[in-house]
């Protein structure tokens, strides 16, 4: 089955829609030093709580893609580990959002958002290298892509001036 063509300037707007899921969905746990200072400030927490939850985040984002991610690419394509990890985000920060909102300590919901948040961030980013051989600079695309990851680190910077 031969695959269909795509133009130069559709496979620039790819790259480009990567570059921005890569952006606001990958690195956020990184950007995480951002919240500690708010975090610290919630009823129910304190620093080693935060520390902890920070821990066991960095933990599951670093499991994510040998237990999640690489069998998701393998078993269904880019296209649905894309759309589950994304989901998995934006559980984690809806979860994150209204935990306010919600019964209980507003820390109890941070860790749960966490690891929302750190387990679908990798598949967020492995699931756009297929990109890259849009471009006969494969390299490029690949270093643009994986650049696009510092932008990341500020979403979280940005939800702290929002609340």
């Amino acid at each position: 089955m031969s695959e269909p063509r795509v133009s130069r300037s559709q496979a620039r707007r790819l790259l480009a829609a990567a570059c921005a899921q890569n952006g606001v969905c990958t690195g956020l746990l990184f950007g995480f030093a951002a919240l500690r200072p708010h975090l610290n400030s919630l009823d129910g927490s304190s620093d080693e709580h935060v520390s902890q939850t920070f821990t066991i985040a960095a933990a599951a984002n670093m499991l994510a893609p040998l237990l999640l991610v690489g069998p998701l690419l393998d078993l269904c394509g880019p296209r649905v580990c894309s759309c589950v990890c994304t989901s998995l985000v934006a559980c984690g920060f809806a979860l994150f959002g209204a935990s306010p909102a919600l019964p209980g300590h507003e820390a109890d919901y941070v860790l749960p958002a966490m690891l929302l948040i750190g387990v679908g961030g990798p598949g967020c980013q492995l699931c756009l290298f297929h990109i890259a051989n849009l471009f006969s600079a494969r390299g490029m695309a690949l270093n643009v892509i994986t650049a696009s990851i510092g932008a990341s680190f500020v979403v979280f910077e940005g939800l702290v001036r929002l609340r």
